[in-house]
């Protein structure tokens, strides 16, 4: 009776180690034929590690984008977040601005549940002033770390330790650096982390530095150019990164979203998984990432009862413009604006540049409580006395802002034509 038993405990161990496969935190019953999931080979190795690495911040910094960006990286809990530099403005030698801008960037960092590696860029370190307050509140500007047997090593590609000089690495920091790579010759991945791209003008000191690095497993990262590129050099991943709220520059075409991506203009940040093969990146942009409050069932109905005001041209109305007399020297118009929406409404807009007429004020921006009504008066003037038949369309492009506490803020589009008539030909009749 004792040998069944022992036997019946065998053979239900022998099941729970096939399907486990030695898992302890899994608990799955198997069935004998077909089971509903592919394996129960869980990608939880302990040496796998994720972290986000975010970019250029400044060079014409767009107010709200790397807060924004750090709310979300918290949505994503990484172990750390590191940067490639541009942190701040700026270029001056006026200490306390300088100091209030990083205590505006600090700021914002403290919000991160998770430690934040920082890395010197241009905008940050480029002069003495600049400089002495790095080191009062940062320390050293270059600086290395392990983590689960990866090297991490930050560089200053404004110089290094006695003064600023661009795309350039000291003397002083190439030793501190073989002396860092001598000492771990063994991590299993080296992750290199510049602002500038500097191996892209193949500056001395940059190949220089690529030598200490040797045949080793590494990956290197930089910004600065604010573009989106990845090279392959040394049989090795070099990665340029774009944007984290940095000036954002397409020129004068106008491009979608799939154009800017592919030109690599965006705002993202990069999710990095740290396997035994090296890492592997995800490039998630910011309007990508959402958390769970991303939307409700009332703020969508909202949403949708407010789309069908602005299909029927109720939410912004126009008057026309009448005149009297077969040309048009100057008129009014009113702009109505609605929101029938419970939560409050924010409209921006901005006539189109036209080349008869011109528009005060050209730009509107009207925040709305709910179910509340604005109108605004808007003075229009010929450049010169030209006639009604031949005016071009005056319009005027609309963004309608949502935001409701803890959602996403929801944006409408609307266009308006405002009609120009002779109020003289009616009156006759």
């Amino acid at each position: 009776m004792k040998s069944r038993w022992c036997l019946a405990i065998m053979m239900v161990a022998a099941v729970f180690a096939e399907c486990c496969r030695g898992e302890t935190d899994c608990i799955v019953e198997k069935a004998k034929g077909a089971n509903p999931w592919t394996h129960l080979e869980f990608k939880d190795d302990a040496k796998e590690f994720q972290f986000v690495i975010v970019s250029d911040r400044t060079g014409g910094h767009r107010p709200g984008v790397f807060a924004k960006a750090m709310r979300k990286v918290n949505l994503l809990q990484p172990e750390f977040v590191i940067s490639i530099g541009d942190l701040i403005e700026g270029y001056t030698n006026d200490k306390e601005r300088i100091k209030n801008e990083w205590d505006e960037f600090d700021n914002i960092i403290k919000q991160l549940e998770m430690p934040f590696f920082y890395v010197a860029g241009n905008h940050d370190i480029s002069g003495p002033e600049m400089r002495e307050i790095w080191r009062e509140r940062r320390g050293q500007s270059y600086y290395h770390f392990v983590y689960k047997n990866v090297l991490f090593l930050c560089l200053d590609s404004e110089g290094g330790t006695k003064e600023s000089k661009k795309n350039h690495i000291d003397k002083d920091q190439q030793k501190y650096f073989r002396e860092v790579l001598e000492k771990y010759r063994e991590v299993r991945w080296t992750l290199v982390f510049v602002h500038r791209p500097m191996w892209e003008k193949n500056k001395a000191s940059w190949l220089e530095f690529e030598k200490l690095l040797g045949e080793r497993k590494y990956t290197v990262f930089a910004g600065h150019r604010h573009q989106y590129a990845k090279n392959i050099r040394r049989g090795r991943s070099y990665i340029r990164l774009g944007t984290t709220g940095g000036s954002m520059n397409i020129g004068d075409v106008s491009v979608g979203r799939t154009e800017s991506i592919c030109l690599g203009k965006f705002d993202h940040i990069v999710w990095v998984t740290m396997t035994e093969k090296g890492p592997r990146l995800a490039n998630l942009t910011l309007d990508g990432i959402f958390s769970e409050d991303v939307t409700s069932i009332l703020l969508a109905n909202a949403v949708k009862e407010v789309k069908k005001k602005i299909d029927q041209g109720k939410a912004i109305v126009c008057t026309p413009i009448k005149i009297k007399g077969e040309k048009l020297v100057g008129g009014t118009t009113q702009i109505k604006i609605t929101n029938f929406a419970f939560v409050p409404m924010t409209v921006e807009g901005c006539f189109r540049g036209h080349p008869q007429l011109t528009v005060n004020p050209n730009t509107i921006k009207e925040s709305l409580l709910p179910y509340a009504s604005r109108i605004i008066d808007v003075e229009v003037k010929a450049r010169k006395p030209v006639k009604v038949e031949e005016i071009s369309p005056l319009v005027l492009d609309c963004t309608i802002i949502f935001k409701a506490p803890f959602y996403e803020p929801v944006k409408c589009k609307v266009t308006n034509q405002i009609i120009i008539e002779r109020w003289d030909l009616y009156a006759e009749h």
